[in-house]
């Protein structure tokens, strides 16, 4: 299966569903390769490469516009993000003419086009376009969002934001302190030759440093011992620091991260009406409560800008 199914097509797969589905690229990956186990050796490569095309894609978009003559718009969603990891692999990675060759085999895209991007100045492509629209495509950001950070940050450290958003991210995860303690599973992890910092600001969450394999491959992932969550979302159930026997709702609930975590903080002594319009999405969220071993969220599939639920 490895063999035949190459990684672009992999990467293509995923995206072409998160697309389609406007849905987060975790939960994509989730459920594809848990119904294609014999990939699951890829699953990081998979996840580093699609980010990669992710945050690039308008770029990518614009370079086979105008170096290969394709309008990726009029493309199917499996074969436009066919194109963009193709082009990226041809402008950003050394792969040989015939890796180029067999995974570009679906576009009907020339070889030979593809290798001349490895010469491509992306600098000097964009450089007749005015300032923002060079932004937006450098950085794949909507041309509003790039004359808005300039207005409002002047251009200088709207362009050091906008490179920011295209550096790989830091991973952090939250400790479920319902289960274990943050020293605990720190330790547990070390153990493991896996390496992580507890964070000086938020007593639940920590830093990954090193990681030889994908945390939801972890045995202490399927046993909710921690929640993969970005310390900027972590921070919200911190500064609400709800009480015991608390009433709160979360307006957009799904898939739980900040719900689960108001929870943990009172160790489930507090009642939560969790709102998101996705049936879909709140039986997300009803598994992930399960797994944590939180029992005091009640999860409707409902449009919260219109009570009553």
């Amino acid at each position: 299966m490895l063999g035949i199914k190459l990684s672009e097509v992999v990467v293509a797969e995923v995206l072409a569903e998160v697309e389609a589905r406007r849905a987060s690229l975790r939960e994509v990956m989730e459920r594809y390769f848990k119904m294609l186990r014999e990939l699951e050796v890829i699953k990081g490569l998979v996840r580093a490469y699609s980010l990669a095309v992710l945050r690039n894609f308008k770029l990518l978009d614009f370079i086979a516009s105008r170096e290969l003559g394709i309008r990726v718009e009029e493309l199917g969603f499996f074969k436009r993000n066919l194109l963009r990891a193709v082009v990226y692999e041809a402008v950003f990675r050394d792969v040989s003419r015939e890796r180029l060759e067999e995974t570009s085999k679906p576009l009907k895209v020339a070889a030979r086009d593809l290798v001349k991007l490895r010469d491509l100045s992306i600098d000097r492509l964009l450089r007749p376009l005015p300032v923002l629209e060079r932004l937006s495509a450098r950085y794949s950001q909507p041309k509003w969002v790039v004359e808005y950070l300039v207005k409002l940050l002047g251009l200088k450290e709207a362009m050091e934001l906008l490179r920011s958003f295209n550096r790989p991210a830091t991973v952090w995860i939250r400790v479920n302190t319902l289960k274990i303690t943050r020293r605990e599973f720190a330790r547990s992890l070390r153990r493991r030759g896996l390496l992580m910092a507890e964070d000086e600001d938020l007593p639940d969450v920590l830093k990954v440093l090193k990681l030889k394999s994908s945390l939801s491959r972890l045995l202490e992932h399927e046993k909710g011992f921690f929640y993969i969550q970005d310390k900027a979302s972590a921070l919200v159930a911190h500064v609400l620091s709800p009480q015991e026997n608390a009433d709160l709702v979360d307006l957009c609930a799904a898939p739980g991260g900040k719900a689960t975590h108001a929870a943990q903080h009172t160790k489930c002594k507090v009642r939560i009406l969790a709102l998101d319009l996705s049936a879909r999405r709140m039986a997300v969220l009803k598994k992930l409560a399960f797994k944590l071993g939180v029992h005091c969220i009640d999860a409707v599939a409902a449009d919260s800008r219109t009570p009553p639920f």
